[in-house]
């Protein structure tokens, strides 16, 4: 009789479900009460999980090593997402308004450095970030 193996997780399976947990982490935790966030580029207003609200990137997602850098990472509405190509001047702006001059500058020269994420990794980004959703839907 055969057995099966059983399968381990691919990083690329494992990078797909970090974003998804990610994506939803940045938007809710920018939420208010009633679980609107606003858009980190226009200031447009809708709620987190339905209206087309987006976890937008400042330095692309091609870069591991700031993909999932929570000052690289805020929410945005589709149209500056995806229309707008991230309006990444302004969002650039905004996140040296937000965490202090130069962060964007720090950013772009974080994201030149390679990082190669193990399956290790990832998983355990994923439970980090299991946990934080966690904390925020019991407040």
């Amino acid at each position: 009789m055969l057995s099966k193996k059983s399968k381990k997780p691919t990083v690329t399976k494992l990078k797909k479900k970090l974003d998804t947990i990610f994506s939803k982490y940045v938007r809710l935790s920018h939420a208010d009460k009633s679980g609107f966030v606003k858009c980190f580029t226009c200031d447009v207003k809708k709620y987190w999980e339905k209206d087309g609200m987006q976890a937008g990137h400042f330095i692309s997602r091609k870069h591991t090593i700031t993909r999932w850098d929570l000052k690289n990472v805020m929410p945005q509405c589709y149209s500056c997402n995806c229309h707008f190509y991230g309006r990444q001047f302004i969002f650039g702006k905004n996140l040296d308004k937000k965490f202090g001059s130069g962060t964007a500058e720090s950013l772009l020269q974080k994201s030149r450095k390679m990082q190669k994420n193990t399956v290790a990794d990832l998983q355990d980004l994923i439970k980090l970030y299991i946990d934080k959703l966690d904390q925020l839907t019991k407040k």
